[in-house]
């Protein structure tokens, strides 16, 4: 074998050692955590048991929370569509009735006039929806907080 043989051989054996050795550290600590929590565990006795419940709800406050805020984004979201959609749809009705014997009602003003409507009422249904489910969600966390 010559020396770069020797070197690729060496080199391609350093990984499975490092990885070898890394794997005993993090045995080593793994136990020594495990230990160290059972001695706590032991020390605080029942302490553990009772305050689970509350970090527990806790957590579950806290979701509730992110979900409400979620569904209040949503809620704006549709509320500033709706709007845009009204704002569309007065403004061509305006137009229209301001130049009526000038134009025409064709196909197309009414296709657009139908899109707008039909952004004005998804607009509407979205926005109550999700304003609805941000209410229930306070409610729940509020019957949640009671217990």
């Amino acid at each position: 074998m010559n020396s770069t043989q020797i070197r690729h051989t060496h080199t391609n054996m350093i990984p499975w050692d490092v990885g070898k050795e890394a794997n005993t550290t993090f045995r080593l600590l793994l136990n020594d955590s495990t230990r160290r929590l059972k001695l706590q565990s032991k020390k605080l006795g029942s302490c553990i048991e009772r305050a689970r419940p509350y970090y527990e709800a806790l957590e579950v406050a806290k979701q509730a929370q992110l979900e409400c805020q979620r569904a209040a984004v949503q809620f704006q979201r549709a509320n500033e569509i709706h709007q845009a959609a009204k704002e569309t749809v007065a403004l061509a009705e305006q137009r229209f009735i301001s130049k009526q014997h000038v134009w025409q009602f064709d196909n197309a003003w009414q296709e657009m006039l139908n899109h707008a409507t039909l952004k004005v009422q998804t607009g509407v249904l979205t926005g109550y929806t999700k304003k609805d489910k941000a209410y229930q969600i306070k409610n729940q966390r509020q019957v949640e907080s009671t217990i």
